[in-house]
């Protein structure tokens, strides 16, 4: 949660699985979701390889993550009795 701290995004849940992550984030509006998921996977490999160097040999090219993301946006909806 300390990645994205320094941003205007903030983590409101994060999952970890084997193969994936699931990261959902309050951003601002004008946030491209490219951008925000570009942010993330930037910052995160700096730092992991920064804490484990042995990454570096798995990753081919210094690569951490997949091209890829899903993104998919929530509306806050407000109920009132």
């Amino acid at each position: 949660k300390q990645i994205l701290q320094k941003t205007y995004y903030h983590i409101k849940a994060l999952v970890v699985m084997p193969d994936h992550i699931y990261v959902f984030v309050n951003v601002p509006q004008t946030a491209a979701p490219c951008d925000v998921a570009r942010t993330f996977k930037d910052i995160s490999a700096i730092e992991l390889f920064k804490a484990f160097p042995q990454l570096i040999q798995f990753a081919g090219c210094g690569i951490l993550w997949s091209r890829g993301c899903f993104v998919s946006t929530v509306i806050k909806i407000i109920l009132r009795s």
